[in-house]
């Protein structure tokens, strides 16, 4: 029924009215507008995969140089033709002139030369004897395989297709005391740099940890690097020999001559 009274706020007239509700539709929509945004940022970064910051993060990233194809042999495994090869020796000893073996970080090692000599020197109470001596030809199957051999010899400059020798001896312990020595301390070639631990000379570790039994002895070997044009004659000198607390038993040897 109409009272003829008016439903409009005796403060506010029509057009005040038609103002407010124009504005609240307005602040409603820009409400709506930015929820919709934040849902949309946040939907955008939970999908995307963040990148590593960290030098720490950098390092744990896989790099695809790194993995594996699936297709490519390591250097070190031996192909068809190394097994059909009556020269190649999988595991052993290599014990005829042109046979060859595969080292793990995939240089081939060719026996080109074994010589058996016999060649003492004494020094006090401890006597070396050396008794094998046998040349190696060295090619390395990848520039991996080429630097690792570089570092292990310590020559950077080292070219492929080098040649080592494999030098056997023997050190006899005369003495009541139990003896520790690196083994050989340098190795000279005529007319060539002399061959050290700091440049191409790497000695047989057990020495230093199996030692030399007192009234006893130790089976070693010392490997080398042989300079270009380098003779059959070397001169060794033996390392000094301490017994366990670090005390001197007997100093480097005098230089032993052998010509193979």
């Amino acid at each position: 029924m109409d009272t003829g009274l008016s439903t409009t706020p005796w403060f506010l007239d029509d057009g005040e009215m038609r103002m407010q509700k124009r504005l609240g539709w307005l602040i409603t929509a820009i409400l709506l507008l930015v929820f919709a945004s934040v849902v949309i940022f946040f939907y955008h970064t939970s999908n995307v995969t963040k990148p590593a910051h960290t030098f720490a993060e950098q390092a744990n990233t896989p790099s695809n140089h790194d993995l594996p194809t699936g297709k490519k042999k390591s250097a070190g495994t031996p192909t068809a033709s190394d097994l059909k090869s009556k020269e190649f020796v999988a595991n052993g000893r290599l014990t005829q002139v042109g046979q060859y073996r595969l080292t793990s970080s995939g240089v081939a090692e060719k026996l080109v030369g074994d010589n058996a000599v016999n060649a003492t020197l004494q020094n006090h109470n401890f006597i070396y004897q050396v008794t094998r001596i046998a040349r190696y030809k060295n090619t390395a199957r990848s520039t991996k395989a080429l630097q690792n051999a570089r570092r292990v010899l310590n020559t950077p400059k080292l070219a492929n297709g080098y040649e080592t020798l494999v030098i056997a001896y023997r050190i006899t312990n005369d003495s009541t005391t139990f003896g520790v020595t690196p083994g050989v301390t340098t190795i000279g070639f005529k007319g060539k740099p002399t061959m050290s631990e700091l440049n191409g000379l790497v000695n047989d570790p057990k020495l230093s940890v199996a030692g030399i039994p007192a009234g006893g002895y130790t089976d070693a070997t010392v490997t080398v690097f042989i300079p270009k044009g380098a003779t059959n004659d070397i001169d060794l000198q033996f390392a000094t020999v301490k017994d366990r607390h670090g005390n001197i038993l007997v100093g480097p040897s005098a230089k032993l001559r052998v010509t193979f």
